[in-house]
């Protein structure tokens, strides 16, 4: 037999139940038998799980679930009637005598292979492990972990929850979706092995992607099967495209043609057969972007297998990131909430990568309620971090914007007592903001309660100085609107020529009322030549003459006109001249 992966030792010779043909009452029977329940303990009331969750394969009618499944293209279990292979007819007589011994060899060969799929079949059907990638390890023991955290904490509850309840119940779903998806995947790679030895031992080539040959044995796919069987091969699903072992040449050889011809002629299925590699190209990243909101579902979902099996590889790439983004654009909610359960057990280091924070930033944007609940659960603990963080500030920023209000008690909580500190800081200050807008009333009005006092340290500041803006033309409480701009009125001159005070005098001056401009008028008409050279204090006037009603800017262009030479030669002096006239 040819080399390959075999993923777990198989016995030479293995007990096949059901390989004999049974007789036909014998099959009646089997046919009536209600299905064996899941092996998996589940609480009661526990929902439908989703399509790809996994599937009892004793059950006697899994040949015609797994004939229709638009994922999955299995060969028979080991329930479904396997006849023996058929025995090498007699050579006619004065024939080699070798040849008759090799027919015999390799009819030998075909029912052994057949052994090995079906001995497979019966690990995946019973639950037995097959070797885990580690990502995939280390995200099975987190949940693991989980469940009986969740489980300890429902024992000594004095009254039932029902969120720890509901928590649990997604969890193990969850924990039976990754555990099937791995077994799928690795039993696939082995029919492929074998159907691969299988046509070296035949001299033939091997099958192409989908025939029945390349889901098993040679000597299964010849052996006679029911008509019913015959009928649901037919109908069965379109097969996966698995990647091929390509060459990096014929992948930048596939590229450049695909790049030439401006992505037309080629599909998504003509990138999958390069795998992950494809991904990480700046051509192929850009051409899966383009093509994947127009490919079948079946393209869709392979292309989130690739993914989610090589997600370290390509989280926090330059190019693969977009990749993983655009896939959570199209992909099913329970797909979203396996891939950010994928992310948990390094959410904290991917939110602070410069790539992988995009990719954590979609999957909030785009994920369900309770996968939003459950980040923010993940992160509270650092949100005092990542809110000072170049980079995981965004992080912050999305679930404010993203995230039902009541859930964001935990990013209030650490911008208490640190108020004035963040809203002066680099990307606090950016975090303030949204604070300010998405937060609910009363928490939104214990953070003005820290800042309204210290309102002229914001209006100065380099950063919270953009705070002080915020207020002042999205304020979301009135009274607090109304105080910075009673401040800056009282402070018109002085601010008015501060670097990081005249943007806010400027956004008062379109905000506020006829009465307050009487005021910033009246405080800057004596230092109208002041003003007028001054390096921040002239774009304070060449908005007041774009805002102000006729009054008010009649009492400024009368200031401003006997002083018009000073203007001449400075870099600004035009801008005011123009709106002079």
């Amino acid at each position: 037999m040819g080399t390959g992966p075999i993923l777990s030792p198989l016995p030479t010779t293995p007990r096949i139940p059901s390989v004999r043909a049974e007789s036909a009452s014998t099959r009646s029977a089997s046919h009536s038998r209600s299905p064996t329940p899941s092996r998996v303990p589940m609480p009661i009331g526990t929902p439908p799980l989703h399509s790809r969750s996994p599937v009892d394969t004793s059950h006697s009618d899994y040949s015609q679930l797994r004939d229709s499944s638009p994922h999955h293209r299995l060969s028979p279990t080991i329930h479904d009637e396997v006849p023996a292979p058929a025995p090498v007819q007699a050579l006619p007589t004065g024939r080699d005598q070798q040849a008759k011994a090799q027919a015999q060899a390799q009819a030998q060969a075909q029912a052994q292979m057949a052994a090995q799929l079906a001995a497979a079949q019966l690990q995946v059907s019973s639950g037995m492990p097959f070797a885990m990638p580690m990502w995939r390890a280390r995200f099975s023991l987190s949940l693991q972990i989980q469940i009986q955290t969740l489980m300890a904490q429902i024992m000594t509850s004095p009254a039932a929850n029902p969120h720890l309840l509901s928590q649990l119940v997604q969890l193990q779903q969850l924990q039976q979706l990754q555990l099937q998806h791995h077994h799928q995947q690795q039993l696939q790679q082995l029919q492929a092995h074998l159907a691969v030895s299988a046509a070296a031992m035949s001299g033939s080539p091997p099958a192409v992607a989908g025939s029945p040959q390349s889901y098993g044995a040679a000597a299964m796919a010849q052996a006679a099967r029911p008509q019913a069987a015959d009928q649901n091969r037919q109908q069965a699903s379109p097969p996966q495209y698995r990647p091929r072992n390509a060459s990096r040449d014929e992948l930048d050889a596939w590229l450049v043609t695909v790049k030439s011809a401006g992505f037309d002629g080629a599909t998504l299925d003509d990138a999958l057969q390069f795998g992950v590699a494809v991904a990480l190209t700046q051509t192929g990243s850009r051409f899966i972007q383009a093509v994947l909101p127009k490919s079948s579902r079946r393209a869709q979902d392979t292309l989130y297998d690739i993914v989610l099996d090589n997600l370290d590889a390509v989280v926090d790439n330059v190019y693969g990131n977009y990749v993983v983004q655009k896939v959570l654009e199209v992909a099913t909610k329970s797909q979203i909430s396996e891939l950010v359960a994928a992310l948990e057990p390094d959410l904290l280091a991917t939110s602070k990568q410069k790539f992988g924070c995009r990719v954590v930033q979609k999957a909030i944007a785009v994920a369900p309620g309770h996968v939003q609940r459950r980040i923010v659960e993940l992160l509270a603990p650092h949100f005092g971090k990542l809110i000072e963080h170049v980079v995981g500030n965004h992080v912050v920023q999305r679930i404010l914007e993203n995230v039902d209000p009541k859930a964001l008690g935990p990013v209030f909580d650490a911008l208490t007592g640190s108020e004035v500190r963040f809203a002066c800081h680099r990307t606090g200050c950016r975090v303030m903001q949204r604070a300010l807008s998405y937060g609910q009333p009363h928490a939104v009005a214990h953070v003005l309660r820290s800042l309204l006092p210290v309102i002229g340290v914001l209006v100065t500041d380099e950063y919270g100085t953009y705070v002080a803006q915020h207020l002042v033309t999205n304020g979301p409480v009135a009274s607090a609107t109304a105080a910075v701009i009673d401040h800056v009125a009282d402070r018109t001159l002085e601010l008015a020529m501060h670097k990081h005070g005249s943007p806010v005098v400027e956004k008062v001056v379109v905000a506020a009322s006829p009465d307050i401009l009487d005021r910033m008028v009246s405080d800057i008409l004596d230092a109208v030549p002041q003003l007028m050279q001054d390096p921040y204090g002239n774009y304070v006037l060449q908005k007041m003459l774009d805002a102000l009603a006729p009054p008010q800017k009649g009492q400024l262009v009368a200031a401003i006109t006997p002083h018009v030479a000073l203007l001449d030669g400075m870099p600004y002096g035009s801008r005011i001249k123009t709106r002079l006239n």
